[in-house]
């Protein structure tokens, strides 16, 4: 195994282990170039991996969030392509408003952020990484399966492999569900005698995803990369399990144009822009037993409006024998405005800026022939706040600067020894910060009040581990098997406390320590049959000043994870097993019983075969087997068993790049 090079970000050679961006760090990356075929979405492929943990609220079409090594969702930065998806309003990225049919990879960062990435203000990255077109191609498949779900995708690519002068990809997606499964609806809590089996309402969800790129080679070593990425969903928005709401709904358009540019030198930049239009309707009426039937907001209508503009260059500034030194420079403004139409309060408009920029220079030092690597990194990042706080709720004392200024400078060291035999000794130590929301630093729709005081959360993230791999071991193929031990501290955790206006207040007194082991096995065996399987056994333990929290776990975080794939490939179909072990968890921070979900076990199976020599193909899955129902968000269930089946056909093989 040699030490990977460094170059463009979602470029380059890549394996399961491995990415070109980071030599020294822990990487994951998931292969999903044939997810098109099937009915999975991105939070499914992010839960098999190690060291992740995602929540749902509710079925593949509903809202759900990653977590890396214990760091909490605003800690993990979501990029599309290398563009950041993370806002500055709230900090938190839906993956299932993620391409899970146009995407070829994911990439995940593990504890630390690649210079090629420049601005972090994350603790670990999850990139995912959009289709590039291979010459001629067509693509489509329709899948229909339980709770009315159905998807529909086409794609088309045209263009010559052999010289790249012109390639054009267009790629669409239209996916429907009526979300109605059954769940156990608790009642109250405490009570297990009201416990009856209920079912979702409110919970459809239709959305239309579209990629088109086009690739046009400008000389030798240039290329230019027209990206335009458009997403649209209108879903229900039913709320808890035990009191639903039947009539709020939530509307969202995304739209990414990104103009990208590889030069001499492997000069790589980028600029993008991104415009997010949201509407949340919570219409209240009288429902059965005079209980109101909404969300509880504050309001009929709420409507927010993104704009980010984000500039990115790269390129190594030395390149020797035994030395490789790279930078990168990044630059956005994002401006967020929100109101609220008919709202029963007085809730003021508002408009926010926030201005970032962001140096990072690494440097990777070979030694001994080249089987050490160390990697110095820095990385310097500066952002700027202007928030408009007129009329906000309560009113800020007077004087209250309503500008703000944070930076930090976050070093880190990285190496890496190749010992032989196919192993790779790895260590990681670095620190992160995460600047507040603007729904942190002002306050949002009453719930919260502001508090522009607020001060970044900022950690000491460290690893150390080893991987070994080889191709071939007598009757066995393609072995590899990584250990890592990691050690995250995090200070000044913003936390939501209680206040004399009977309105919580985000106030940085947490602290938290999560320490863990990850394992994962890949491998091969005659006959066709394939293993993967990920262990992540972890203590996530909240150290805040608060007396009721203080020792207990973080919640929502299990002690130990499992998922076992078994495949069995032949040439013309292959049978998947996949095993999901969660052990119990406390949604709350105070482990009441109430928030108590016991630990689980799952059983997936999936069939998929050719259809004769025509190019088609088809595959049944069959999720959650023994019907095992919980909750990841107190009060939000997440379906039991379900079953789909796909049709797809490809004129020219799809094959990663």
């Amino acid at each position: 195994m040699t030490t990977a090079p460094i170059v463009a970000v979602g470029e380059g050679e890549t394996g399961p282990f491995e990415s070109a961006v980071d030599a020294t760090g822990f990487v994951e990356v998931i292969d999903a170039d044939d997810a098109w075929r099937g009915s999975t979405s991105v939070g499914e492929l992010l839960e098999r991996a190690t060291g992740v943990h995602v929540k749902h609220l509710g079925g593949r079409e509903d809202f759900s969030t990653a977590t890396v090594r214990g760091a909490g969702g605003g800690q993990v930065k979501i990029l599309l392509d290398g563009v950041s998806l993370t806002s500055a309003s709230t900090g938190v990225v839906n993956l299932a408003d993620l391409p899970v049919d146009s995407i070829e990879r994911i990439e995940v960062y593990r504890g630390f952020v690649p210079v090629a990435f420049g601005s972090a203000g994350a603790s670990s990255v999850i990139n995912v990484v959009t289709r590039r077109p291979n010459g001629r191609e067509l693509a489509a498949s329709f899948s229909y399966g339980s709770f009315n779900s159905s998807k529909a995708f086409a794609s088309a690519a045209y263009g010559d492999a052999g010289k790249l002068s012109k390639l054009t990809l267009a790629a669409v997606t239209h996916r429907y569900t009526d979300g109605d499964f059954e769940f156990e609806d608790r009642g109250d809590r405490g009570d297990p005698s009201d416990d009856r089996e209920a079912r979702r309402i409110n919970n459809d969800a239709e959305s239309v995803d579209a990629l088109l790129r086009h690739v046009r080679d400008l000389g030798p070593d240039s290329r230019l990369t027209l990206t335009q990425s458009t997403y649209y969903k209108d879903e229900g928005a039913p709320g808890r399990g035990s009191v639903q709401a039947s009539n709020a709904r939530f509307e969202r358009l995304r739209s990414i144009s990104s103009l990208a540019l590889e030069g001499p030198r492997k000069l790589e930049s980028e600029i993008s822009v991104t415009v997010t239009d949201e509407s949340l309707r919570d219409p209240k009426s009288i429902g059965p037993g005079g209980v109101i039937d909404s969300l509880g907001l504050p309001f009929e209508r709420a409507d927010g409006t993104a704009v980010t503009v984000d500039g990115r260059v790269s390129r190594p500034l030395y390149t020797g024998r035994f030395q490789l030194i790279e930078a990168s420079l990044d630059a956005s403004y994002e401006y967020y405005r929100q109101s609220f139409p008919s709202a029963a309060l007085s809730l003021p408009k508002r408009d926010q800026d926030r201005y970032r920029i962001a140096l990072a220079v690494g440097d990777e030092i070979f030694l001994a022939g080249g089987a050490l690597s160390i990697s110095p990194q820095l990385r310097h990042e500066r952002i700027w706040n202007d928030f408009d706080l007129d009329d906000v709720i309560p009113p800020l004392p007077p004087g209250t600067d309503t500008n703000s200024d944070e930076h930090s400078t976050d070093p880190r060291l990285g190496l890496r020894y190749e010992a032989g035999y196919g192993l790779a000794l790895k260590g990681n130590i670095g620190t992160f910060f995460r600047p507040p929301t603007f729904q942190e630093l002002f306050g949002s729709d009453g719930f919260s009040i502001s508090n522009p005081a607020l001060e970044p959360e900022e950690g000491t993230n460290r690893d150390v581990g080893f991987l070994w791999s080889r191709s071939k071991l007598g009757a066995l193929s393609d072995l590899a098997f990584e250990y890592v031990f990691f050690l995250n501290d995090v200070d000044d955790v913003i936390v939501l406390l209680p206040s004399g206006a009977r309105i919580p207040r985000p106030q940085n007194v947490g602290k938290s320590r999560v320490t863990g082991h990850e394992l994962r096995l890949l491998g091969a065996a005659p006959m066709g049959w394939r293993l993967d399987a990920s262990y992540t056994h972890q203590n996530a333990e909240n150290r805040s000043d608060i007396v009721d929290e203080k020792g207990k776990d973080l919640p929502s975080l299990p002690d130990d994870e499992l998922h076992l794939r078994v495949a069995w490939e032949r040439p013309a179909w292959t049978v998947t097993y996949d095993l999901g072990y969660r052990s119990e968890v406390y949604l709350d921070s105070f482990q009441s019983d109430v928030a108590r979900v016991p630990g689980y076990t799952t059983h997936d199976l999936s069939f998929d075969f050719a259809l004769g020599q025509s190019g088609f193909r088809a595959r049944f899955e069959a999720d959650n087997l023994t019907d095992e129902q919980h909750e990841d968000v107190l009060g939000f269930p997440v379906p039991g068993r379900a079953f789909y089946v796909t049709v797809s056909y490809a004129l020219a093989p799809r094959a990663a790049r």
